[in-house]
């Protein structure tokens, strides 16, 4: 499965992810994009996070060496989108 296929239409409209684990892998490609604004969006209802405090960027950490064997568990495929 790619980004295209599985996390970017859910980017696009969150109401496409019918099941926790679509969003779950939804949020981890977030995260590996760059996309704050999603990771943000789709904080659980009882968080309400402030907007000064919204992060400006996703950590490298999260990003970083070990997202590339935990993105083979999930069963992605990695592109040059992520």
């Amino acid at each position: 499965m790619n980004y295209q296929e599985c996390c970017q239409p859910i980017h696009n409209d969150v109401t496409l992810a019918k099941k926790p684990e679509q969003l779950m892998r939804a949020r981890y490609s977030a995260h590996l994009t760059k996309n704050v604004d999603f990771v943000v969006a789709t904080y659980h209802l009882t968080v309400t996070p402030n907007k000064t405090d919204k992060p400006s960027r996703i950590p490298s950490t999260v990003t970083g060496r070990g997202s590339k064997s935990l993105t083979a568990k999930m069963g992605f495929t990695r592109t040059k989108a992520m």
